[in-house]
């Protein structure tokens, strides 16, 4: 299944930990059916290696997240 993530960051709370977010993103998307824009969301979005990954996202930002299923 098919689907689109949208996260919009309302609020920068630390960037050092934005930037620790930003550098190991691209290795938790290894395994998953990933292109910009548009992944296997939920699988990706609950594996281990994002959810570890995540945590900088949580500590820098406050984020709004959306993610919607896309058509087969």
């Amino acid at each position: 299944m098919s689907a689109y993530i949208v996260f919009m960051r309302t609020k920068t709370i630390d960037q050092k930990e934005l930037d620790k977010y930003r550098a190991g993103i691209k290795a938790t998307m290894k395994g998953h059916p990933i292109e910009v824009l548009a992944a296997d969301a939920k699988d990706w979005i609950n594996s281990e290696a994002y959810q570890d990954i995540a945590k900088h996202r949580k500590l820098g930002a406050t984020n709004h997240g959306l993610i919607v299923e896309g058509l087969s």
